[in-house]
């Protein structure tokens, strides 16, 4: 059943009479039910009647749902207010599903214990349940909530190889002779091409190539218009540039394989947010005070908000980020039952604490007591040296390498100081080291707080799985993220050379 909310659509000045609307054929009809947007209309189902009503009113009609997350808070060990602060900033739309606490109206999300109660429009709801779905099941790269038919067209752009041969072509000509070439489904999008003055009659578009990748070709022939591509509603749509700059994306990728740990997995975030996106393309956040978010709450994972033109130059990143650690020499595996002497940077009085606490809570009976005679070689030490600003007054530049090495000039980052915050680029300097996060290692965005006052070390030898522990343990006491913190990175610490 059918439902036109006309009294709406009239309140809400939307003149829809006065425009012919045509709902494109061939797709799934909620892919072409989306295509009204343009006209700033939108559409609800509820109890079996399908409504059209304005944008605005759809924005505004918010059901509630629960999530059970217990399993994959155990799973991938993340707390619940990082999943909280991970759906508010990495799904929905401003203008069609908006967060109170992002855009200052619209739905909400709250914990109880291992539930999220969630309250967000239906097309909120889908989106928030595909990336919950993504993160209990990763892949190399997962996108959020893409509809399989837009998924499909995306890997399409990439795969085709065309000829074109345009000479004074209109804009029509050229939609026409690249679908029939490629096979993909293409429109315009007309009202939004019409607000900056393209019509589908705009002339005089002139190329002429041979046997290039079809993203190419596309970029050639819009970017003079200042019009671009972009894989929408089961079809390849030409739009304006500006709208399709804020058309975000959310992808969950598994990096598990170069970021082995947390300070390697900080070094590539900062990496790329310093060497992808643009103001004008796709700015971050973090840089430009708009756009894109970035972050990795839980281990191996890297959950990216970003148009599609930068989520295809961190493809690239990483691509070239896995060809440089295959290329480059490897460091010898640390072996877990390893013995070694890390010095850990804290606040003095939580140093204090973990003399006492540390043994209890790690590897506990596995460690010297303070005042043992005998020290056995076999097992823990820990001591504390309170250092004021010494460490970074006197080795300000005292930093680990890049991440990686060799080829593809992927290799040879700062690393900043010995006991360093953020860490540094993959080859391209130190990044921002203002990763979007929280001290509690959200993906909130702008430019973090100052550190607390860090003016201790805990001197600890142990074995390696131990650290491992000992790191995760001190991420959480510090920034509620065994992960560490998007904004800092990982709890300051440097291993003591053989």
């Amino acid at each position: 059943m059918l439902l036109v909310d006309w009294p709406t659509i009239e309140s809400d000045g939307v003149a829809v009479q006065e425009t012919e609307v045509t709902l494109p054929a061939g797709v799934p009809l909620y892919l072409a039910l989306n295509t009204l947007e343009s006209h700033l209309l939108d559409w609800t189902v509820d109890r079996g009647v399908l409504r059209l009503t304005t944008s605005d009113h759809a924005s505004g009609q918010l059901v509630r749902r629960r999530y059970d997350v217990g399993s994959l808070i155990e799973q991938r060990d993340i707390s619940i207010e990082a999943l909280v602060d991970l759906i508010q900033n990495a799904t929905c739309e401003e203008s069609s599903s908006p967060w109170l606490n992002v855009h200052g109206v619209g739905g909400a999300v709250s914990s109880i214990e291992s539930t999220l109660a969630v309250l967000q429009t239906e097309r909120g709801q889908r989106e928030v349940a595909a990336l919950l779905a993504a993160l209990q099941s990763p892949g190399p790269q997962v996108y959020v909530g893409l509809p399989q038919e837009d998924l499909r067209l995306q890997r399409a752009l990439t795969d085709r190889i065309v000829s074109v041969d345009f000479q004074d072509a209109t804009l029509q000509e050229v939609i026409d002779t690249l679908a029939q070439e490629t096979g993909l489904p293409m429109r315009a999008d007309e009202s939004r091409l019409a607000e900056y003055g393209i019509g589908l009659d705009h002339g005089r578009i002139s190329l002429s190539l041979a046997d290039q990748p079809l993203p190419l070709v596309l970029d050639l022939l819009l970017e003079p218009l200042e019009i671009a591509a972009v894989a929408r509603n089961g079809a390849i749509e030409i739009t304006s540039r500006d709208f399709a700059s804020t058309l975000l994306r959310t992808v969950v990728f598994d990096v598990s394989d170069i970021t082995a740990t947390i300070a390697q997995k900080h070094q590539l975030l900062d990496a790329i947010q310093s060497q992808t996106g643009d103001e004008e393309y796709g700015p971050w956040f973090a840089i430009h005070g708009d756009g894109g978010v970035i972050g990795s709450p839980t281990k191996g994972l890297l959950i990216v908000r970003q148009t599609d033109t930068v989520i295809a130059q961190i493809d690239e990143l990483l691509a070239d980020v896995r060809r440089s650690l295959i290329a480059s020499p490897r460091a010898e595996p640390r072996v877990p039952n390893q013995m070694e002497t890390r010095f850990y940077r804290l606040p003095r009085q939580t140093a204090e604490d973990l003399l006492v606490a540390l043994p209890r809570l790690v590897s506990a009976g596995d460690w010297n007591g303070p005042i043992d005679a005998l020290i056995d070689p076999s097992k823990g030490t820990i001591q504390i040296i309170e250092t004021g600003n010494l460490w970074s007054t006197m080795f300000p530049a005292f930093g680990g390498g890049g991440f990686g090495g060799g080829a593809g000039g992927m290799g040879g980052g700062m690393g900043g100081g010995l006991f360093q915050f953020g860490g540094g680029g993959l080859g391209g300097g130190a990044g921002t080291a203002n990763q979007l996060g929280d001290t509690g290692g959200g993906m909130v965005g702008g430019f973090p707080p100052s550190p607390p006052n860090f003016d201790a070390v805990l001197i600890i030898r142990h074995r390696v799985a131990v650290h491992e522990q000992i790191e995760r343990l001190l991420n959480k006491l510090l920034f509620d993220n065994p992960e560490g913190s998007d904004a800092y990175g990982g709890v300051p610490n440097a291993v003591l050379p053989q």
